[in-house]
């Protein structure tokens, strides 16, 4: 997560502008479209986060219910990332169709499992607080914030599929760095929140992904039209 309201809507704009920019560089090219569509699904959260940071007086019933609503779409934006992903991925999947199948099997279990957990969380409960208002951070800091819902099983999993699809379908250089760079992100995000006082957790990843994402992505296409090889 962002460190403000501000940073969060900011992340969600500029989210927008890089994907109409990447559209509009690289002339609607199909791949290009497809990956704008999941990384504009995935920069949602920095959105649902603008109303989650702009609702935090839970004493306030209005505000209370903002909140709840704003953590709810959270909770759908996160867990249906790696089925979009994987929806996109398989547009542009090259692998057999054994594999594709493989992916297919692993999303519909985790869909299962994700909409099964989901339905076991009351609403009323689904809030997001600053760590410095009864979180777990190692400091009172307020920019912390914590999701009521999650679990690690459920975040395992999720990692797993993110982590796992993208080799079922795509070729084995572009699956690399598909992951090396979520996987840096991630340990980013964990190095940052550890340094500010927020445990050994990732609240700053969506944001550095909305940012950062579409700047890679920009130098990274351009290297393989440019070497007009099959990654």
């Amino acid at each position: 997560m962002c460190v403000s309201k501000e940073v969060s809507l900011a992340a969600f704009i500029f989210a927008v502008l890089a994907s109409l920019f990447l559209c509009w560089y690289f002339e609607w090219e199909r791949r290009v479209v497809l990956f704008v569509l999941f990384y504009l699904f995935l920069s949602l959260m920095q959105l649902s986060e603008y109303f989650i940071w702009s609702n935090q007086d839970l004493s306030d019933p209005k505000q209370a219910k903002a909140n709840s609503n704003a953590s709810q779409s959270s909770a759908m934006f996160l867990g249906f990332q790696p089925v979009v992903m994987y929806a996109v991925m398989m547009l542009m999947a090259t692998t057999s169709d054994t594999y594709k199948g493989l992916a297919t099997v692993l999303i519909v279990l985790y869909t299962l499992y994700f909409v099964n957990y989901l339905n076991k969380v009351r609403p009323e409960t689904m809030y997001v607080v600053p760590c410095g208002k009864g979180g777990t951070c190692d400091k009172n800091i307020p920019v912390c914030l914590r999701y009521s819902w999650g679990s690690n099983i459920l975040y395992s999993i999720y990692l797993v599929c993110v982590f796992v699809v993208p080799f079922l379908l795509l070729p084995f250089k572009m699956a690399l760095a598909w992951f090396l760079i979520f996987a840096g992100f991630l340990f980013l995000s964990m190095i940052i929140s550890k340094t500010i006082g927020c445990g050994w957790s990732a609240p700053s990843f969506w944001c550095l992904l909305s940012i950062c994402v579409p700047v890679i992505f920009f130098f990274l296409w351009k290297w393989y039209l440019k070497n007009e090889t099959e990654i």
